[in-house]
């Protein structure tokens, strides 16, 4: 289990830890925690969030992998012929 130190990127890691932690402050909290829904939600949010940019990146640079290999040249420079036109 990692904490969150001030300054330190937010990390997966640090909002699942931070979800568990919830989970058992809410699980003792009188009405099961009602009161923390909108942080459980917000938290769970920016979790998604975070995912999905990791998938993100993930897919960017597979296809840039992909692209060197089916045109072995480097990226930028496919993309400028594909764009101007020229071979290079």
């Amino acid at each position: 289990m990692s904490f969150y130190v001030p300054g330190q990127t937010i990390t997966i890691e640090t909002l699942e830890t931070a979800l568990d932690r919830l989970a058992v402050i809410m699980s003792e909290a009188p009405d099961d925690g009602v009161a923390y829904l909108p942080i459980w939600r917000r938290v769970e949010r920016e979790l998604a969030a975070l995912r999905n940019q990791s998938d993100d990146l993930a897919a960017v640079r597979s296809r840039v992998l992909k692209l060197s290999l089916k045109t072995k040249t480097r990226p930028e420079a496919r993309l400028k012929q594909s764009i101007t036109g020229n071979d290079l």
